[in-house]
């Protein structure tokens, strides 16, 4: 599949305003429906990142530090806009997407210890990312789909459990 940089500006916008729907409902309990509409959000930004990543990325590990740094500069403010609303603490999306990357990276590389490794701490971390551990391997389940289309049934069963069951079928 190839998109062109419209296409993915287009698919970038759309994600864009529909999680502004979804932060609106997280503000005004009114517009709740709006929750169900941002179900999508997460699925195409993830989808975003590993065509990038496979497409558009020279150099891989420069893609992924950037994607850290961007996670390190912003949790500061999702934890002041967010932290009363969760009552927890929670790191931000770019947190899960950039342990999905990583994930990624290791299996790409063949480095099985350090994959080990990173599956025992990033395992109970993930219960404190956005979307746990299936917001996680949502971004390698997308990656594997590209490379092998047999596989799809894997990134549909966890787009269908990833927002848990009352809105699995909008993540759909």
């Amino acid at each position: 599949m190839v998109l062109t940089s419209s296409q993915q500006e287009f698919l970038k916008y759309i994600a864009i305003f529909i999680m502004v729907l979804d932060h609106v409902a997280n503000v005004y309990s009114e517009y709740y429906y709006f929750k169900y509409i941002g179900r999508v959000v997460y699925p195409i930004f993830a989808f975003i990142m590993i065509y990038n990543y496979l497409n558009n990325t020279s150099n891989k590990e420069n893609y992924i530090k950037r994607v850290l740094i961007w996670a390190l500069i912003s949790q500061p403010i999702y934890y002041y806009a967010f932290y009363d609303y969760f009552g927890q603490f929670e790191l931000n999306i770019l947190f899960t997407m950039f342990f999905g990357l990583l994930f990624i990276y290791f299996i790409e590389k063949k480095q099985h210890l350090i994959l080990f490794i990173y599956i025992l701490i990033v395992t109970p971390i993930s219960m404190f990312t956005s979307y746990s551990i299936l917001g996680i391997l949502l971004l390698p389940a997308i990656y594997f789909s590209f490379i092998n289309k047999h596989i799809i049934f894997i990134l549909v069963s966890i787009l269908f459990f990833l927002n848990g069951i009352d809105y699995a079928i909008y993540t759909l």
